[in-house]
């Protein structure tokens, strides 16, 4: 019965450290900028954007279409690079959480 508790004692830790990881990835913030510094786009660790900055140079009629294409490939970008810090710190927390267990089981 002891060897039940401790694996639920040991499964709540466990999830209650993946939520912890899941809140501080979602705190990620990665920009990318695409146009020389044209568009610049900010998205956090769950690829919601964040803020985007269009260079005043480029808001007119006639360039909507590269407007559009610029912001498009700036938030491509910058939702690439957070997914590999997301990616990172999953990788890390999970190979914590294991070696957590492993050590735990060993006691």
């Amino acid at each position: 019965m002891e060897d039940i508790e401790q694996l639920l004692h040991h499964m709540k830790e466990s999830h209650d450290k993946v939520k912890v990881l899941h809140e501080n990835c979602a705190r990620l913030r990665s920009s990318a900028e695409a146009g020389a510094g044209a568009v610049q786009a900010t998205v956090d660790g769950n690829k919601m954007v964040r803020s985007l900055d269009i260079h005043v140079d480029y808001v007119c009629p006639e360039g909507k279409e590269m407007l559009q294409d610029l912001i498009i490939a700036a938030v491509n970008m910058a939702n690439e690079k957070v997914e590999k810090l997301v990616e990172s710190e999953v990788k890390k927390g999970t190979e914590k959480l294991l070696s957590e267990f492993v050590l735990n089981q060993e006691e």
